[in-house]
């Protein structure tokens, strides 16, 4: 192998074994949203999926993590509204939601992190009122906090309350390590 063969193999090496010590994680969750403005009162469910990975020096409290969530809607939400005498009633559903977002950890202990976690957030949503339908896609930054615990070294369990725009999402999420 020529010099230049074994300095890219190296390199290679390096990044690889770099990305291996990052701490890649998955997850599935269940996220609520829901928003009250204009008179209505709106909550839904959304089953989520999502893929990180965390970087954390050697004997550090501090760690960040990238993430990329995605969420499709599960069920959704009847709203009644008065207008002019007459009573509307429909229904509200998320379609979709994507989110991108960087965390930041602090370790309470080996087990045990807080986090806070700005994001960017693009949600479809689709309103039903008789044979009438309207879908809306908004984009909007948003934060978050939440705590993460750790069950095993493969296993963690967290909750975060985010505010995106006027829509507050609570979410419950089960993550596995690699």
């Amino acid at each position: 192998m020529t010099i230049s063969k074994k300095i890219a193999a190296g390199v290679l090496f390096s990044c690889l074994s770099g990305v291996a010590a990052a701490n890649w994680n998955v997850g599935a969750g269940i996220t609520n949203f829901s928003e009250s403005s204009d008179g209505f009162d709106i909550s839904v469910n959304a089953l989520t999926l999502n893929a990180g990975f965390e970087y954390r020096e050697a004997n550090s409290a501090f760690s960040f993590m990238p993430e990329l969530r995605f969420g499709i809607g599960m069920g959704d939400d009847s709203v009644t509204q008065s207008f002019e005498g007459f009573v509307i009633t429909g229904d509200v559903e998320i379609d979709y939601f994507t989110s991108l977002s960087v965390r930041g950890n602090y370790y309470l202990s080996d087990k045990v992190a807080v986090f806070i976690q700005p994001s960017y957030t693009s949600l479809k949503v689709t309103a039903k009122v008789e044979d009438y339908s309207e879908s809306d896609t908004s984009s909007e930054f948003g934060i978050g906090a939440g705590i993460n615990i750790q069950a095993s070294d493969k296993l963690s369990f967290e909750v975060a309350y985010e505010v995106v725009d006027e829509t507050d999402m609570l979410s419950g999420t089960v993550r596995y390590h690699f």
